[in-house]
Formats: C-alpha cells, sequence, structure tokens
C-alpha cells in the first residue's frame, strides 16, 4: 500500500492529504462477520457499569453489547441462544471477545 502524502498549494492556499487509492482498502470489513453462540449468561462487574457476558461450554467468555440490563439480569444464570455482529474477535491479545446482540437471546430448543 502506498504511503500517504501531503500536497500544500500556497496560491490557492489550500491542503490536501491523501491515502492509499480505495482499491488498497480491499479487504476491509464491509459486512462484519456475525456469531451464533450458546452459553449460560453471567453478569460480571458492579453498578454503574456491569458488563453482559456469556459463556459456553467450552469456557469461553464473550461480552454481550447491546442486552438491556434488565433483560440479562431476568436471564442470569440461564443457558441461551444469541446472535450477534462479531465487535471484537478472539485472538492474540484480545481480552474479551464481544458480539453486538440481534433480536432476542432464546432459549436452546427454540429457533
Amino acid at each position: 500500500m502506498p504511503p500517504h502524502s501531503c500536497e500544500i498549494h500556497a496560491e490557492d492556499r489550500t491542503f490536501r492529504i491523501r491515502g492509499p487509492e480505495p482499491g488498497g482498502l480491499r479487504g476491509a470489513a464491509t459486512n462484519p462477520p456475525t456469531q451464533k453462540l450458546e452459553g449460560e449468561i453471567q453478569i460480571k462487574g458492579n453498578e454503574p457499569f456491569p458488563t453482559v457476558m456469556l459463556e459456553t461450554a467450552g469456557h469461553d467468555t464473550w461480552e454481550l453489547v447491546g442486552m438491556p440490563m434488565d433483560e440479562a439480569r431476568a436471564l442470569a444464570g440461564r443457558r441461551v441462544k444469541v446472535q450477534g455482529t462479531v465487535i471484537r474477535a478472539p485472538g492474540p491479545g484480545v481480552f474479551l471477545p464481544s458480539v453486538r446482540v440481534i433480536g432476542t437471546p432464546g432459549t436452546p430448543g427454540t429457533p
């Protein structure tokens, strides 16, 4: 990918920064991946900043972003199915992967 360039035009007092050409952005995330998860809803932390999380059977933990706290409290300790858009995928240097919840979590055995 070519480096950024800078142009300054004193005669018309313009300043322009050029970045890589649009073709250089191929592979950029235009449609974030979705993830289906099944596990137990947990609420970690204290007010005013509790975090809603889901622990899978394999003991992987995901943060559930966008899930209303009252809904999470009603489901705490229960196994649910969740679908969401991946915000932070698991990988090196990622402490807590997270998904933005799509819809309402359902209990296993429901569509």
